[in-house]
């Protein structure tokens, strides 16, 4: 029973562990979609003006 439940404890720890650098991984993507789209959208309006 002990056993069982430390295994439980280490699977949970892990799956946070994956959950918070995805989390971090998307926020990164997100922040680098905004300054790209930024970038573009600078450009669109140079090339119109």
């Amino acid at each position: 029973m002990v056993d069982t439940v430390k295994k439980d404890e280490e699977v949970s720890k892990e799956y946070m562990k994956i959950y918070e650098k995805e989390q971090m991984l998307l926020r990164q993507g997100r922040e680098e979609g905004r300054e790209e789209g930024k970038q573009r959208v600078a450009k669109g309006f140079d090339a119109v003006s």
